[in-house]
């Protein structure tokens, strides 16, 4: 079953935890299990993007094919402008490449930004105000009017509670939460009035949650890790004209080669 399917007690025994919240050293034990409540990924150096965009093996093509045309002009050929398309081309792929990695980078760390850096729980039976990066599944995290959710969370506690939750669903309007479970399967974000997601945050009302899910775990987490692992949907189309680039620049290296070696050896 969902998480949103789950009576309260059937969450809290599923997470061996209970409304009191944990204690400092179950939390600690937990945070070795689970590791710490962020979203990861490696940002290389502008330079080191920009050079990511040569090493592929259509560019390596493109690259020999420039140095044999780039040696035959030196040599006298009228092949200058064989070169400069060459590279122009190799160039403007890598542009274009770093340009849309760029992109790739901003909404990871769009989506990074949307924790909160600090949030309200119940640790050793008292209210703590602890870094959200040491939540840990099992939490009791306390949300008022106003508070950014730190991570999921399974409500069994809720008065008057909304949640703006555009952010995650698109939907403009705050959405009323409760503590039932849902028994509908396969609902989307939007329709799991049970459940609070983390980078969203509450309009109005208070409410209390057992964290279900951190860092990539999360609903905001499993669209960040999308967005890292998605590769460039590549069309039929694009494929065939791909393959006719590569053959065709494969035919230019050996004819250029060829001329090279005719050049060099025969004087012509």
């Amino acid at each position: 079953s969902k998480w949103y399917q789950l009576t309260v007690e059937e969450a809290f025994k599923e997470l061996e935890a209970d409304s009191s919240g944990l204690t400092s050293s179950g939390a600690k034990a937990r945070l070795e299990k689970y590791g710490y409540n962020e979203l990861k990924f490696k940002k290389p150096s502008v330079i080191m993007r920009f050079l990511r965009q040569f090493h592929n093996t259509l560019v390596y093509v493109l690259l020999a094919a420039a140095s044999v045309t780039g040696i035959l002009t030196l040599r006298g050929e009228d092949m200058l402008a064989d070169t400069v398309v060459i590279m122009g081309v190799v160039i403007l792929n890598a542009v274009l490449g770093f340009f849309q990695e760029g992109k790739t980078e901003a909404a990871l760390e769009a989506l990074r930004k949307m924790i909160v850096a600090e949030c309200t729980v119940l640790r050793d039976g008292e209210q703590k105000v602890i870094p959200t990066r040491e939540l840990v599944p099992g939490d009791i995290v306390l949300l008022n009017g106003g508070d950014k959710i730190p991570a999921d969370l399974r409500l069994f506690f809720s008065k008057d509670a909304s949640a703006d939750e555009a952010a995650l669903t698109g939907e403009s309007m705050p959405v009323a939460k409760h503590v039932d479970p849902i028994a509908t399967p396969d609902l989307s974000p939007g329709d799991q009035r049970c459940i609070a997601f983390g980078g969203t945050f509450i309009t109005r009302g208070s409410a209390r949650g057992v964290v279900i899910a951190t860092a990539e775990n999360t609903e905001f987490g499993k669209i960040a890790k999308m967005v890292k692992e998605t590769r460039k949907v590549v069309t039929p189309l694009q494929r065939k004209i791909a393959a006719f680039t590569k053959t065709l620049m494969i035919a230019i290296l050996l004819l250029g080669l060829a001329n090279f070696i005719m050049g060099y050896f025969f004087g012509f």
